[in-house]
């Protein structure tokens, strides 16, 4: 139970507290639940995209929708997109980038970036609505979760310390396989073979995103965590768009 809770504390803004001793272990254990959390955010997501276009337009409902999202999560994943957008682009050196990206501060990169992502989902959730393609509002917010955890998996933490590291560097095949069982059985009752496709799709995305990081910061952070699911949820929605297309 205390990793369920662990889960929704640090994925979400929902009032949760967690008596006792939280240990480095629980942390990572915490992410098996990672793909269940960003399941109930989607069907948050999804109820409202079932009701709201009956009395709003569905370009006011996107946007609503898209500002739910982001306040549901306490906007910590769009913060570590920006923060990485931040560091990659100005940082010359590995230490400058990890410098950059511990910098409270937004810089023009991650400013746009942050710009592009919220224009591109958007227009992203409104094809959607437009579609009637719903249960992609429940599958995006769950795979990108689950891009978590295998970016997690695979890779080490790029700094001595910091807030991911326990998460990261105690995250293994254990914790990846239980997390990618549920992940397949949730994506292929909600889309079918579909969702299975879709998610081979966001696990080769993953692995490439992960080994870019690790390239030019030597490992991964809270920050790249954030970032790679914020561009799995991207790619989740395109593909489930081009399948109904």
């Amino acid at each position: 139970m205390k990793r369920i809770l662990l889960a929704l504390q640090f994925l979400t803004v929902l009032p949760v507290r967690i008596r006792g001793e939280v240990s480095d272990r629980d942390k990572a254990g915490s992410m098996i639940w990672f793909p269940a959390v960003g399941l109930l955010i989607g069907t948050v997501l999804y109820t409202a995209g079932l009701y709201m276009p009956k009395v709003l337009p569905v370009t006011v409902t996107s946007a609503l929708l898209l500002i739910l999202l982001a306040l549901m999560t306490g906007c910590l994943h769009l913060d570590g997109f920006a923060d990485t957008c931040d560091g990659l682009y100005a940082g010359k050196s590995r230490e400058d980038a990890l410098n950059i990206m511990k910098d409270s501060r937004l810089g023009v990169m991650g400013t746009t970036g942050l710009i592009c992502l919220m224009l591109l989902k958007y227009m992203l959730i409104k094809e959607i609505i437009a579609a009637n393609a719903l249960p992609a509002l429940m599958l995006a917010p769950m795979l990108g979760r689950w891009a978590m955890v295998i970016s997690a998996s695979i890779s080490k933490y790029a700094r001595e310390d910091g807030t991911g590291k326990s998460y990261i560097d105690n995250t293994g095949i254990k914790e990846l396989s239980i997390a990618t069982v549920f992940t397949l059985a949730l994506a292929f009752i909600l889309k079918s073979f579909q969702g299975i496709v879709i998610c081979l799709i966001v696990f080769t995305a993953v692995f490439l995103i992960t080994h870019f990081f690790k390239k030019k910061l030597g490992g991964i952070t809270g920050d790249t965590i954030g970032a790679t699911g914020e561009i799995i949820e991207v790619i989740v929605l395109i593909a489930l768009i081009a399948f109904v297309v």
